[in-house]
């Protein structure tokens, strides 16, 4: 591998920079490419990738233009007519889609794979936690940063591999899991499945993919080890908020352990009764699983508790389809009931907007106060009719704005939320910081 060249082409995507991450650690050379500089690329030119952010051939680094063995990994995020897969593709390199060169790395390894429309990230974080805490020492790679382990990779010391199995571009079923967790079967990509029939037949080719016990949610429909908060083969009982906390009880086929978990939201809870469960299933033990539960640093970007005084909270969270808005809003209607909400939401791509329009415009209804930003695009040209405004105008609220990122600090500076939560997957995340410090002045 040594003597290769690799290109990452969107080196800044979160599925991309942990492959990128795991040729840095075996000592390869990587460079990459994306539209601009993002913490990300930083922490991994810091590690020693190079990479550059103009789109012209002649700009690339000589190293590349020279190399006689180059491997180009791309995201289909980029599209195919893409100046510098253009010109790859011109010269002969060898391209392989993200999915095709985890597939590639995959291949020796005891795959532990988590699939579904919402939490693959953060029970695959919960999953390698968990593994790790007992001594398992797996390798993961993971769709976001993991709190304390700081990265969205871990460089592990046995075959046991944690890898999001993701359902984009039908990435999933280059896959062949020797377990699996699935969370969730909604609609969603649309764009690429065409209709919500299609989406489940991906889900259940999947399933059968999988050579070892399958965990999942009791609501699928599909065979396997379910698991659910109020029913499944592992379940969660007694739940209640104590401290900052759940509290509650793990009821497994032939055991039960108290456990306390420290991550808002139901549906988080349910990511880690998943992750319990498979690994129970892979033979571990539940008594030391349900200790290391309780120590879970959580995954940035995920009911990501950013700030918090005496009058004002704050939380970020990936949130971008309706149903993960609907259990990020009841997660902060448990946690903190007395409290205004005020939600910024950035729609994702225009075409969920334009499929889920009515189903935006019902969640979004469901807070206090609403500041919309305008759609993110990522790879998608406009659609004629699809706005934030019209989510706006369906929203059955009084208290609701449609505002520029850039006139989002004055809106808040002049507001001062009591209670703020930013959601969604495009660029939003890039106010966080901004906003942490103007919050830290109120």
């Amino acid at each position: 591998m040594s003597g290769r060249i690799h290109f990452f082409a969107g080196i800044g995507g979160i599925g991309m920079s942990a492959l990128a991450r795991h040729l840095i650690a075996q000592g390869a050379a990587v460079h990459g490419y994306d539209r601009q500089p993002s913490a990300l690329t930083k922490e991994l030119e810091i590690s020693g990738a190079r990479i550059c952010y103009g789109t012209a051939a002649n700009e690339l680094p000589q190293e590349v233009l020279d190399a006689a063995d180059l491997c180009v990994v791309y995201t289909p995020a980029l599209g195919d007519d893409h100046p510098l897969l253009s010109h790859f593709r011109s010269r002969g390199a060898s391209l392989l889609k993200r999915s095709e060169f985890l597939q590639h790395i995959l291949k020796d390894r005891q795959c532990w794979a988590v699939a579904g429309t919402h939490g693959k990230t953060t029970t695959s974080a919960l999953l390698t936690h968990l593994l790790q805490s007992c001594g398992a020492q797996p390798t993961a790679f993971l769709g976001g940063v993991m709190n304390g382990l700081n990265s969205n990779y871990l460089k592990g010391n046995s075959p046991v591999c944690v890898a999001e199995a993701d359902e984009f571009d039908r990435s999933f079923l280059r896959m062949d899991p020797a377990c699996a967790i699935i969370t969730s079967i909604d609609s969603d990509h649309l764009d690429i499945y065409g209709d919500a029939q299609a989406y489940r037949s991906a889900f259940q080719t999947f399933r059968e993919k999988v050579q070892g016990p399958c965990v999942v949610h009791s609501s699928t429909g599909l065979h396997g080890t379910t698991y659910g908060l109020s029913k499944g083969d592992h379940r969660a009982e007694n739940i209640r908020v104590d401290n900052g906390a759940y509290q509650f009880d793990w009821i497994g086929p032939e055991f039960s352990e108290s456990l306390r978990f420290n991550q808002a939201g139901r549906h988080n809870l349910e990511n880690a009764l998943a992750a319990l469960a498979l690994a129970a299933e892979m033979g571990m033990d539940p008594k030391q699983l349900a200790p290391a539960l309780s120590h879970f640093p959580g995954v940035r970007r995920r009911m990501d508790r950013i700030y918090s005084s005496d009058r004002h909270l704050y939380y970020d969270d990936y949130a971008h389809h309706p149903m993960e808005l609907h259990v990020l809003i009841e997660a902060m209607r448990e946690w903190h009931p007395k409290k205004k909400l005020t939600l910024i939401f950035q729609p994702h791509l225009f075409s969920r907007t334009r499929d889920f329009l009515a189903e935006f415009a019902e969640e979004l209804g469901r807070v206090d106060e609403l500041i919309l930003l305008p759609i993110y695009p990522a790879r998608e040209e406009p659609i004629e009719g699809v706005t934030s405004e019209r989510i706006l105008e369906g929203c059955p609220i009084e208290e609701r704005s449609l505002v520029e990122a850039e006139d989002l600090l004055d809106l808040l500076q002049d507001r001062k939320p009591e209670l703020l939560v930013t959601a969604g997957a495009g660029s939003i995340d890039r106010w966080v910081e901004p906003i942490r410090k103007i919050m830290e002045k109120w």
